[in-house]
C-alpha cells in the first residue's frame, strides 16, 4: 500500500494458530500496521520507519493479548524515487535479494522477536537499495516447510538453487519457478 506520495510499504507475515482466532489476529495486524504506516511520516523525506511500524504494532497486538498469539512479520518500505528500501523483521523468515547477474541471497536478519508476544520490544530498521531488475523474494514458512510424498522438507537451501536460475526474471517468473 501507498504510505505517502513517493513511498510504498510492502509485508508478509504468519499468525501462530489456526482458524478463525488466527485469522481475526491477523486482520487486526495487518489494519495496525496500516495505520500505524499511513500516521508516521518521516521528517527526513525516508518515509516511514519499518522497525518503528512494527514496535508500535507489536505493542498494541501485546497488551491484553490473553490467548498469547503472535504474528512473524517482514515489513519494508520502498522510496520509488530511488529505490532506497528500509526493512525490519519480527521473527520472519528473510526475504531472498535477487540482483541481476549476481546469486541469490538471504537478506541479513537482525533475529530480532516475534510481534504481539511482548509489549516494549524494539524493532530495528536496516536498509538496501533496489535497482531496476532487482527483485526482493518475500515468503513464509509454507515454502521451506513444504513437503514432499516422502515427507521431506522443501527447505531454504532448495528455495536458493531454485531462484538461481531465475533471477533477472520477472515477478511472474519467479513465483512460478
Amino acid at each position: 500500500f501507498p504510505c505517502g506520495p513517493d513511498h510504498f510499504c510492502f509485508l508478509v507475515g504468519d499468525v501462530s494458530g489456526k482458524g478463525v482466532p488466527a485469522a481475526f489476529y491477523m486482520a487486526v495486524a495487518k489494519t495496525l500496521i496500516k495505520a500505524v504506516a499511513d500516521g508516521s511520516g518521516a521528517e527526513d523525506g525516508q518515509g516511514p520507519d519499518p522497525g518503528r511500524i512494527l514496535s508500535r504494532a507489536s505493542d498494541e497486538l501485546a497488551h491484553d493479548n490473553e490467548s498469547c498469539m503472535f504474528v512473524t512479520i517482514f515489513c519494508a518500505v520502498l522510496d520509488l524515487r530511488t529505490g532506497l528500501t528500509r526493512y525490519a523483521s519480527a521473527g520472519h523468515n528473510p526475504p531472498v535479494l535477487l540482483r541481476s547477474g549476481q546469486p541469490p541471497q538471504f537478506l541479513p536478519s537482525r533475529q530480532d522477536p516475534v510481534a504481539g508476544a511482548l509489549e516494549g520490544v524494539e524493532y530495528g530498521t536496516d536498509s538496501l537499495r533496489l535497482n531496476p531488475g532487482d527483485a526482493l523474494l518475500l515468503y513464509t514458512d509454507g515454502v521451506s516447510e513444504a513437503m514432499n510424498p516422502a515427507s521431506a522438507l522443501f527447505g531454504e537451501d532448495r528455495l536458493i538453487e531454485r531462484l538461481a536460475g531465475v533471477s533477472g526474471g520477472d515477478a511472474l517468473t519467479i513465483c512460478q519457478s
